[in-house]
């Protein structure tokens, strides 16, 4: 009876660990995603913004500011990108750890992971 219990017990947590790592992995590869979404937006805007201002007589100024505003934005979103990529591959190498094929019901499944590539 103890054995069927602890092996149920055992189980559980990993069916827990496992939805965890799932669910951590969703929330910063949709937090990746929706990073990118906004600086593709940046930099439509700084494009109709560098567009609109191209007759003015203080264009070069204003180009100037926009270029600026533009590298530091990508920096920024390049470090945002960096950290999230980490903590994604720190989700697939516990998804990895944790998923059993044989679980699912595969017998000939494996995980595939960063080392495959």
């Amino acid at each position: 009876m103890e054995h069927g219990r602890a092996k149920r017990s055992i189980d559980d947590a990993e069916k827990t660990a496992q939805s965890f790592a799932w669910s951590y992995f969703a929330f910063h590869a949709q937090q990746r995603q929706i990073v990118f979404n906004f600086f593709v937006v940046l930099i439509g805007a700084s494009l109709a913004a560098f567009a609109a201002t191209i007759d003015k007589p203080t264009a070069p100024k204003l180009h100037a500011v926009i270029g600026c505003v533009l590298m530091i934005c990508s920096f920024l979103f390049w470090r945002l990108d960096a950290r999230s990529r980490c903590l994604i591959q720190l989700a697939e190498a516990s998804l990895g750890s944790i998923s059993r094929p044989d679980a699912l019901g595969f017998q000939h499944a494996r995980w595939v992971g960063s080392q495959d590539a």
